[in-house]
């Protein structure tokens, strides 16, 4: 039978093929997801996706920070932060910091304040 020619009709096809097979396409994705492989892919489409940053990049940002928090420089690195207005990444926190930044809302006054709270 083979597929048509029509863009428009190839990509009807494979929507009723995924239809008519949908849970052995999740089934199989799913599993591939957990392969080293799919966990490398699964990982930079969702810094790609989140952060409009390559896999390189994020791992280059880690080597420079040498593994460790931007903020304290002791504790390993868990999360990506960024500015949620711009979406720009500003670096890799551990959990602690990013937690502690989160809690300021982004606030520089709010900030400034807790420093001065703590002198």
């Amino acid at each position: 039978m083979g597929w048509p020619k029509d863009p428009e009709l190839r990509k009807a096809r494979r929507r009723l093929e995924y239809k008519r097979n949908e849970l052995a396409y999740v089934k199989r994705s799913k599993a591939y997801r957990k392969t080293p492989a799919g966990k490398i892919v699964d990982r930079n489409w969702r810094l790609k996706k989140h952060y409009g940053l390559s896999g390189a990049d994020w791992d280059q940002m880690f080597a420079t920070q040498k593994g460790l928090c931007a903020l304290c420089r002791i504790e390993p690195i868990k999360h990506t932060d960024h500015d949620h207005k711009t979406g720009k990444v500003r670096g890799l926190l551990c959990k602690r910091c990013n937690i502690g930044l989160g809690m300021f809302r982004d606030n520089k006054v709010l900030l400034l304040q807790a420093i001065q709270y703590l002198a």
